[in-house]
């Protein structure tokens, strides 16, 4: 078999091959080279740039981690300690059997859709009506309760506050108290702010008069008023109040009950909503405040452990039992409420806590779990208007047949409200 040799290039074809396309289409091959190459380079520089923005802001997320961490007000182990101990778990239907809840970090959607609302907050259609309750009390404190992202905003709101009232006042100690301190928040409840100026005294009015003058400079304030500040692009307001040490040192006690109670901030959030709905939630409008409802809660779970301390109860039978005795039984006109030690009923008359306001309205008695020789109820004069929800709510759950696509959503009402 004979090699043969590789014929050289005949560089007249070649030449001529090229030559035979028109000038047009070698213009049309030029310029598909040419935007190729731009939008790969726009390509790789877009590339970068996000690559730079997602470094800057990992490094942005990263100092204000630090701070926050470091911060003893709104430090992030103090806000995940509790959700670490108070486990109330999804129940099934069959006796004994327990579903496991959703794992850190995971939330349910707020979109209803096509689905129920029972659905939606993780209760199964084929549940008993009690079962069904309690999983739907679970969900809806995953939803409207503290979230991941509303702690993430609420952590930074914070420190833009802290960072802004430092520069105008800084001299001021500045504490997070109320609901947030304890993580029992509805998602648009307001952050509370407590200022405290250890080294002078200083008048509150001038104090607040200068927050609001400065506030007028910040373009991440809308609004800001002696009473309280509105952030833009979020629906949550921060209140900033003066000197009360009293709300930044019952967070501790507070947070003791939360541990062993571990149905407290369940039942809290639920009934939060529930007065939210009918605007009795507001204590400088003779409302109960988070405060006074937080003890009347306690007060609850502290009698009936007495009565039924081997047994599971479930949540749903907790906020019926709840709605029974604040709006059928209890005598508001002759005792007061007290959760020191292993809580009590005490009269009225004993102490001298008279049980009507100067306008003669009847108002509620509670007894300062630090300090016993105040009342924190005496401000809750719509105390009656509070007891006949509790009635109605009550009468509604007793009466209540099954078929109903979401008991709880009934019973708390309007939810655009909370």
């Amino acid at each position: 078999m004979s090699n043969f040799p590789l014929k050289p290039p005949n560089s007249s074809d070649h030449s001529s091959s090229y030559s035979s396309q028109s000038p047009n289409k070698k213009a049309k091959k030029k310029h598909k080279k040419k935007m190729r190459k731009q939008e790969e380079r726009e390509r790789v520089k877009k590339s970068r740039e996000e690559m730079e923005q997602e470094r800057k802001e990992v490094e942005e997320n990263l100092v204000a981690h630090e701070m926050l961490s470091r911060s003893e007000e709104f430090a992030p182990e103090k806000i995940g300690m509790l959700e670490k101990y108070c486990k109330v778990h999804y129940k099934a239907k069959k006796e004994g059997v327990e579903e496991e809840e959703l794992s850190e970090g995971e939330t349910l959607k707020y979109e209803v859709g096509d689905k129920s609302w029972s659905a939606l907050w993780g209760a199964s259609p084929d549940d008993d009506a009690l079962t069904k309750l309690h999983n739907e009390i679970i969900g809806f404190l995953r939803i409207c309760g503290p979230t991941l992202r509303n702690i993430n905003l609420r952590k930074k709101i914070f420190f833009f506050t802290k960072m802004f009232v430092k520069e105008v006042l800084p001299d001021c100690v500045i504490k997070v108290s109320g609901s947030t301190a304890i993580m029992t928040y509805l998602t648009r409840s307001p952050i509370d702010v407590v200022l405290f100026f250890p080294n002078k005294t200083s008048s509150e009015a001038k104090n607040a008069q200068l927050l609001v003058e400065a506030s007028k400079k910040e373009d991440w304030i809308y609004t800001c008023t002696l009473i309280n500040g509105k952030i833009k692009n979020s629906k949550l307001v921060v209140n900033i109040c003066f000197n009360k040490g009293a709300a930044i040192t019952v967070i501790p006690v507070f947070k003791k009950f939360l541990l062993f109670y571990p149905e407290l901030k369940y039942l809290l959030v639920v009934i939060k909503a529930f007065l939210k709905t009918r605007g009795l939630h507001l204590a400088y409008r003779g409302g109960m405040s988070s405060f006074v409802l937080t003890i009347l809660i306690i007060s609850y779970l502290q009698q009936i452990k007495k009565e039924n301390f081997d047994r599971d109860i479930l949540l749903s039978e907790h906020l019926f039992s709840f709605f029974h005795l604040y709006g059928v039984k209890f005598n508001y006109d002759d005792l007061g409420i007290s959760i020191r030690g292993a809580g009590e009923y005490f009269l009225r008359s004993s102490r001298d806590w008279v049980s009507k306001d100067k306008f003669h309205s009847t108002t509620l008695c509670v007894e300062n779990p630090q300090d016993i020789s105040i009342d924190v109820g005496k401000g809750v004069y719509k105390i009656y208007q509070v007891r006949n929800a509790f009635e109605s709510a009550y009468e509604y759950m007793r009466l209540s047949g099954p078929g109903k696509d979401s008991l709880l959503k009934d019973i708390i009402g309007d939810l655009t409200t909370i």
